[in-house]
């Protein structure tokens, strides 16, 4: 078998290679060689090695351009901090005047609650979140769904104060725990819903012929009931 010479490199200038491939720890280190030779013979030919560029340094430049790890240096550009939106202050309108009645809706609900003899300057207004209810009374404290009332229609908004006020007039006449006592057992009795059925007696009482605890009605039904006499302008 004839013998086949070893291999030599394509221009042959140079001796002739091993035919064992080199590892990896030896041609990182070959590699690392040679980048310094072209660094050392790079300095001496521009007259750069005495004035602080090493060889092994531009060595180090050299093989990190060749191995696209080299980066031109960028300016971070810091974000521009947006400023924090601030929530626009809740305007609960004409009808409210910090937590108490305003001229303008007492002007509107004084007809109807000077017949059931109850002093509107008591209520106190509150807006908060309630989840599933528009308002809520605990005596003479209005609580109502800030969201709600934002989005109610000005007939609306005095719906519910007329509904409310009217279960402060309860709270008044019954005494607050017998009236809490009364809201809770007429729930039991006739379900979260069925409490604000309008029977058809009830409905055909006209205003001076309800009576705001009438035993025959639901407390909610009553004032469901004092809703239909709400207004948004004032009695000529």
């Amino acid at each position: 078998m004839k013998a086949t010479s070893p291999r030599r490199c394509h221009d042959g200038r140079h001796g002739a290679l091993s035919s064992k491939p080199d590892s990896s720890h030896q041609f990182k280190a070959r590699r690392r060689r040679n980048a310094l030779g072209r660094a050392r013979r790079l300095c001496a030919a521009s007259g750069l090695e005495g004035h602080g560029r090493t060889p092994s340094g531009i060595a180090k430049r050299v093989a990190q351009a060749r191995s696209g790890r080299a980066r031109p240096a960028v300016t971070r550009r810091h974000k521009r901090e947006q400023p924090q939106q601030q929530a626009q202050p809740f305007d609960p309108g004409s009808y409210i005047n910090d937590d108490r009645l305003s001229n303008e809706a007492k002007k509107l609900l004084k007809p109807t609650f000077d017949v059931l003899k109850f002093d509107l300057s008591r209520v106190r207004i509150e807006f908060t979140g309630i989840r599933g209810n528009p308002a809520e009374t605990d005596g003479d404290v209005i609580h109502i769904d800030r969201d709600y009332w934002r989005k109610a229609k000005p007939l609306k908004q005095m719906m519910i104060l007329t509904h409310e006020i009217t279960h402060s007039v309860q709270f008044d006449r019954l005494g607050y725990w017998k009236a809490r006592m009364r809201f809770a057992a007429e729930k039991v009795k006739y379900g979260s819903d069925g409490v604000y059925d309008i029977p058809g007696e009830l409905d055909r009482l006209k205003l001076n012929q309800i009576n705001p605890i009438d035993s025959r009605f639901t407390l909610e039904s009553i004032g469901a009931r004092m809703e239909a006499f709400a207004r948004t302008t004032p009695v000529p």
